[in-house]
């Protein structure tokens, strides 16, 4: 495994996630990892109580929410005391570099934009001994998630061969999972259809 390709691919994860912030000014997304498997221990983003969008003012200095990286600490489960890798999609404030630093497990940090408050977080981590890195990961680059609107994809094609190749009787059955036509229609799918086009099994969306 590529350790650099792994860790870009996680900041833009995280520069996708912090799209789903609930707060009205802006979204910040943190990445937890294990520095040896380079697994994902935990993520969050910044948001306000309940992560209900609500309960955001939107008021700078002043919206109600809690940073990415305090409830990303809040919820993550490292794997020991030490040795993990943190990825902000935002240079951490003093308050969250702070808590990253007390934290105990955190040796490296990542973060892909600057911002006015970041730089004396920046100088905090660096003063007490952990890696500090900026990537380079620019808007549009991040890794897409699923919209839940798009249409299912179409499966790959099992065709059962010694089935398909019986001739049709007079009750027509599917050439590739054998079940009868009707049996497609009335149950509305069957488990073990083949979800080939044209036939009417539902379950695999033809």
């Amino acid at each position: 495994m590529n350790s650099t390709d792994c860790i870009k691919d996680f900041a833009r994860l995280a520069r996708a996630l912090a799209k789903y912030s609930p707060c009205k000014r802006r979204g910040v997304a943190c990445v937890v990892l294990d520095s040896e498997t380079l697994q994902c221990v935990g993520w969050g983003v910044n948001g306000p109580a309940g992560m209900e969008p609500g309960n955001c003012t939107g008021i700078k200095d002043g919206c109600g929410c809690a940073h990415s990286e305090v409830n990303t600490l809040l919820n993550c489960r490292p794997c020991g005391l030490h040795g993990h890798i943190m990825i902000v999609s935002r240079a951490p404030c003093v308050p969250c570099a702070t808590a990253m630093v007390n934290c105990g497990f955190v040796d490296t940090v990542y973060y892909l934009d600057d911002s006015e408050p970041g730089a004396q977080g920046l100088k905090i981590l660096a003063n007490c001994g952990l890696v500090v890195e900026h990537l380079d990961v620019p808007e549009g680059a991040e890794i897409g998630l699923r919209d839940p609107n798009m249409e299912p994809s179409k499966p790959r094609s099992y065709v059962n061969k010694e089935l398909a190749a019986k001739p049709a009787d007079e009750d027509p059955a599917c050439r590739n999972c054998g079940h009868p036509e009707s049996r497609h229609e009335v149950r509305n799918g069957c488990v073990s259809c083949c979800g080939v086009a044209g036939c009417k099994c539902d379950f695999f969306y033809t």
